[in-house]
């Protein structure tokens, strides 16, 4: 109810009818939700890979995670249109970039016989944070500033404790060949692996 009046400016009868919404506000329904789509596409296409790539995988997790707090944060509290939809664009992107690094981190940290269920917990977390959002936003009292700001709470967990965890091995190994340091990589990514493992053996 809260987001029909800040942003439709229809009478009540046709802001809560589908077939009588106004033409600008049925534009920006329309936009609000392909300008996410549009910038996750990006963020995973563009951005994610040359981040990943250059300065790691936790460090790519660590910036969409900025990205995205960046942008859900100002949907609960701005009410222009132009202004919303940019920040849903920005928040897209970082969900973007998220989504492209943390699976590819989870399987070079993770060991063989686990891989594939770790990768699975993502997509169930997602279906699992789909469900409860949706449940949530039937509530009344859920106000609808609420719905666009709470992806930024893992967004935060992720930024605040991604750092904990040690690189990818498999980045260290990679990084070291590219920069003519072959030696530095493996000794990087064995720290790394004997810190995932627990024990030199373990590694």
């Amino acid at each position: 109810e809260g987001f029909i009046e800040a942003f439709c400016s229809g009478t009540a009868a046709e802001c809560h009818n589908a077939s009588l919404l106004p033409e600008d506000y049925a534009q920006f329904l329309s936009l609000g939700s392909s300008l996410l789509q549009l910038g996750a596409a990006i963020g995973a296409i563009f951005v994610a890979p040359h981040c990943a790539k250059e300065y790691g995988r936790r460090e790519a997790m660590f910036l969409g995670s900025l990205v995205t707090v960046a942008g859900c944060l100002p949907q609960a509290v701005l009410v222009e249109i132009p202004h919303f939809l940019a920040v849903r664009f920005i928040a897209g992107v970082g969900v973007g970039v998220v989504t492209y690094a943390l699976p590819m981190f989870v399987s070079e940290i993770s060991p063989a016989e686990f891989r594939g269920v770790l990768g699975c917990f993502m997509q169930l977390t997602m279906v699992g944070g789909t469900v409860v959002a949706s449940i949530l936003n039937c509530q009344p009292w859920f106000e609808y500033q609420y719905s666009f700001a709470m992806p930024a709470i893992p967004a935060a967990v992720v930024a605040l404790g991604i750092f904990f965890f040690p690189t990818s091995p498999r980045f260290a190994l990679v990084t070291g060949q590219r920069r003519g340091l072959p030696d530095q990589g493996v000794e990087v990514a064995w720290k790394a692996l004997r810190s995932l493992r627990g024990s030199d053996a373990a590694a």
